[in-house]
């Protein structure tokens, strides 16, 4: 009940309430989705270590639940704990581990900590990755590309413009933009 309580709390923008509530609902019983709402508290606050923390406790108590993976790697990402984030995908179950939103999580992570190669091994495998859950507007997969990109011409001491550059078709799903050939 105070679990609810406190996401109700947050749903009505009563972030005070919420953390006291959710709190209130961890000292009873922990829960995976109690952390789960701090974490999202503190993502408001904009305290990133927080969130990061509190999003990881909660994925530790339900590992197999996948939503709750992809919001945790999401948080981890934005915190920039791409090496715990990767730490966390290495416990998972292996059919979870193939889901293509945790494997383009984790060619990010690999890309942020200079791993490029297996970055690209990820997004290039199967003749390229498809993300079935990618969102109207998300560009995440073209993003990926420009930072392999940028991260490899950095290495060969050459600029990279992106403005000259396209990404492969199957992930370029920018709008407005026009397509090099």
């Amino acid at each position: 009940a105070w679990m609810h309580l406190g996401m109700i709390y947050i749903a009505n923008k009563q972030f005070a309430d919420a953390k006291k509530a959710l709190k209130r609902s961890i000292m009873l019983k922990e829960s995976c989705w109690s952390y789960y709402g701090l974490a999202n508290l503190a993502r408001i606050e904009n305290d990133k270590d927080k969130a990061s923390s509190l999003a990881l406790k909660a994925c530790e108590i339900n590992i197999n639940d996948i939503s709750l993976v992809k919001e945790t790697l999401n948080i981890l990402i934005s915190a920039k704990k791409y090496d715990t984030a990767l730490n966390l995908i290495s416990k998972l179950k292996t059919d979870i581990q193939k889901i293509k939103r945790i494997k383009l999580y984790k060619a990010f992570c690999l890309a942020w900590t200079d791993r490029l190669e297996e970055a690209e091994s990820i997004i290039f495998e199967e003749g390229g990755i498809c993300v079935p859950d990618i969102r109207e507007g998300e560009n995440s997969a073209s993003e990926l590309w420009f930072i392999i990109e940028e991260k490899k011409a950095q290495k060969l001491g050459k600029v990279f413009n992106r403005d000259e550059a396209s990404p492969p078709g199957f992930l370029d799903f920018r709008m407005n933009v026009e397509k090099k050939t």
